[in-house]
This record gives structure tokens, C-alpha cells and sequence, in this order.
């Protein structure tokens, strides 16, 4: 009867292990999570006699990264405060980048772009005078003076 009993539940012990080996994987902190790289905006300006760019990717979590011209790639920057960043995520949201069909490059050029996933839309304008659309020069002043100081 105990050799019924051993050969009758070894399937079900093994269930078992598989189901408490699958369960118990662990999960990764908020600290070792990786950004959500499919919806951010993208804040920057360049062009003109030095050739001079600067640029930052700002994700809905607060977390800045700023983009290194040189070696063509994103660095980690900053984090914005959670006051800050959902004051400018609001703003952000209000400009309904999407929607916008502004593309004025010059020799100076300023710009915004939104991605969210697959989709993605850039409005470009060079001067003070060029852009056409106010909120966009308030919110880009505004923005770009707070994430240089969140350094």
C-alpha cells in the first residue's frame, strides 16, 4: 500500500514543483526596472554658426536622459521631482504634439517631439518670430531652464 501511495502521487508532487518553481520567480524592484522606452518626449535645439546641439528624452516616470551628440546615444541625466514632471507632462499633454503639423527648421532650430509606441511626430521651428504657436516657446523655455537645473 505505501509503494501505491509513493508511485501514485510522484506525478502530483512533481505538479506541484512545478507550479511553486513557476510561481515563486521573482519579480524586479522599481529600482532594477528598465525605463519604458515606447512613450517619452523629446526636448531640444541646435544648428547655427557653432553647430552646437542639446537634447533630452523625458519619460512619465520623471527620469531625464540626455542625448551625448558625440557617441549618438542616450545617458542617464536626472530625475525630476514628482511635482515638476507631472506639472510638465500636463503641459506636455496640452500641446497635443501629435496633432501639429509644424515643421520651420532654420539656422537655429528648436524642437519637441512625442513617440508613443510606434507613433511619433516632431514640430521644429528657428526662431522667436517663426513659431506660430505660443505654448510651444513658453513650454519650451520652461522646460528646458528646469531640467537644466535638475542636474
Amino acid at each position: 500500500m505505501a509503494t501505491y501511495f509513493y508511485r501514485g502521487s510522484l506525478p502530483l508532487i512533481g505538479l506541484f514543483l512545478i507550479i511553486g518553481v513557476s510561481c515563486s520567480k521573482k519579480t524586479a524592484s522599481a529600482d532594477s526596472t528598465p525605463v519604458a522606452s515606447n512613450i517619452y518626449f523629446i526636448i531640444g535645439s541646435g544648428g547655427g554658426v557653432s553647430g552646437l546641439y542639446e537634447q533630452y528624452k523625458v519619460y512619465p516616470s520623471g527620469v531625464v536622459e540626455w542625448y551625448n551628440f558625440d557617441e549618438k546615444t542616450y545617458v542617464p541625466y536626472s530625475t525630476l521631482a514628482a511635482s515638476s514632471n507631472k506639472d510638465i507632462w500636463t503641459d506636455f499633454q496640452a500641446l497635443n504634439v501629435m496633432d501639429q503639423n509644424i515643421d520651420r527648421p532654420g539656422n537655429y532650430t528648436y524642437y519637441i517631439e512625442e513617440v508613443n509606441g510606434d507613433r511619433r511626430n516632431r514640430v521644429t521651428w528657428s526662431d522667436e518670430n517663426d513659431m506660430p504657436i505660443p505654448t510651444f516657446k513658453s513650454f519650451f523655455r520652461t522646460t528646458e531652464r528646469l531640467l537644466k537645473n535638475t542636474k
